[in-house]
């Protein structure tokens, strides 16, 4: 592409909610660091999970959970029973947590992860390095 290094850097615009990048501002400044890093690694982690769950492979990871309605986090979790190696229920404030321990086909991880997305849950994957 014309005009681009590799490994140079592109510069664009990015509008976030007030809250946010106030919260933003104040952890770069909580870690000596400018917003653009914080953002920028953020962005990698996100892409990185994200990829992560694209490619087909064999995968282990963390599937973390909190539900409005566990009833519903349940039903999907049995219907991907073949892929959970371990469910650990936790409870802190008012909240239920579920951590998902998985293990399978990366198509199955990617089905069981957008099902509980799609029930309203909160959650975030984590995969694990290999053994």
């Amino acid at each position: 592409m014309p005009g681009r290094r590799r490994g140079g850097r592109k510069r664009f615009g990015v509008s976030l909610p007030e809250d946010l990048a106030d919260r933003l501002t104040i952890l770069s400044e909580k870690l000596g660091v400018d917003r653009s890093r914080l953002v920028e690694e953020a962005v990698r982690a996100y892409l990185e999970d994200y990829n992560h769950l694209q490619l087909p492979h064999k995968c282990r990871g963390i599937l973390i959970i909190r539900c409005p309605d566990w009833g519903e986090a349940r039903r999907i979790s049995e219907e991907h029973r073949r892929i959970i190696s371990n469910i650990v229920h936790e409870h802190s404030g008012d909240y239920c947590y579920e951590a998902l321990f998985i293990e399978g086909d990366s198509t199955q991880v990617s089905s069981l992860y957008s099902s509980i997305l799609k029930a309203g849950c909160k959650a975030r994957y984590i995969p694990l390095p290999p053994p």
